[in-house]
């Protein structure tokens, strides 16, 4: 080659804020301060639903809105995860995830989550 090194693209910022989440700080915060005084706790479970979060989150949020005096509202927030879990657990969204190589946190409704996980395993023996 012509002298010029090639280097990895590396994701710093992401890096350093699992490493902060791990260390317990709360720099990188689950919501943004704009997020939990606005309280739209149905569009926020929602979100984590389709995005396959495990349950826990909710605590995460509720830490980070306390730091503003907001109480995260856990039913709207909950009704609207399930909703959103129902739109991340199909079998299309299980092979997509597994080709991803992307973690289940094991949050499929009983209903839908043979279908999923088939997809799911199917999708990482194509991955990895």
């Amino acid at each position: 080659m012509n002298g010029i090194k090639k280097s990895k693209k590396i994701v710093i910022p992401q890096l350093l804020c699992a490493l902060l989440l791990l260390s317990g700080f709360s720099a990188c915060s689950s919501v943004t301060k704009d997020q939990c005084l606005k309280g739209d706790w149905s569009a926020l479970g929602l979100e984590d639903g389709q995005n396959g979060h495990p349950s826990s989150r909710l605590e995460t949020h509720n830490k980070a809105c306390s730091e503003y005096h907001v109480t995260v509202d856990e039913n709207a927030y909950a009704q609207a995860r399930r909703v959103g879990l129902n739109k991340y657990c199909t079998r299309q969204n299980g092979l997509r995830e597994g080709i991803k190589g992307n973690t289940y946190w094991h949050v499929c409704p009983s209903k839908l989550e043979a279908a999923f996980l088939n997809q799911y395993s199917l999708g990482k023996k194509l991955f990895g």
